[in-house]
């Protein structure tokens, strides 16, 4: 609820749907517990609502009179929408919700100027374009490998190798 103390002059405001949990941001109205016309004090509940994971009473922030019920039981409303009017000690009046309309259409002259186009700065030079990278060459064979004998064989090659006894 939005309110100013302004002292004891009596205004008119708006009271929206406050923030009740962490993770809220809509409720359903489930039922109004104060009328229109009927004075409240600060403390007292003035409706419940019900979000995603429980029913949820919303006190009154100050004392007043509610005038007006905006939203009606089973109605669901997000965060920091509107709910009701109420008049208040103390409080400023705030003005009631506009209704949501379309932009106006620009002015004739706004249009025509739109449909010039603007002049622009010349566009910054751009880098030269790079080479495409040429592709890495396929990596090498491998160094033969050595052929390890064992001493046996290598004995062996040597008498094979040996002119025969006379």
């Amino acid at each position: 609820m939005a309110c100013d103390p302004k002292g004891p002059g009596m205004g008119r405001i708006t009271l929206t749907l406050p923030r009740l949990g962490e993770t809220m941001e809509e409720a359903r109205v489930t039922d109004w517990l104060v009328t229109p016309g009927t004075a409240f004090k600060r403390g007292d509940v003035l409706l419940e609502v019900e979000t995603d994971k429980t029913v949820v009473e919303v006190p009154a922030l100050t004392d007043g009179t509610l005038l007006e019920q905006l939203v009606h039981p089973g109605e669901m409303v997000a965060l920091a929408h509107p709910i009701a009017l109420v008049e208040a000690e103390g409080a400023e009046t705030t003005p009631e919700p506009a209704p949501q309309t379309a932009p106006a259409a620009p002015a004739p002259a706004a249009a025509a100027q739109a449909a010039i186009p603007a002049r622009s700065a010349p566009p910054a030079p751009q880098p030269a374009p790079q080479p495409a990278p040429q592709p890495a060459p396929p990596p090498a064979p491998p160094p033969a490998a050595a052929v390890q004998t064992s001493r046996s064989s290598q004995a062996r090659a040597a008498v094979a190798a040996s002119p025969p006894p006379m």
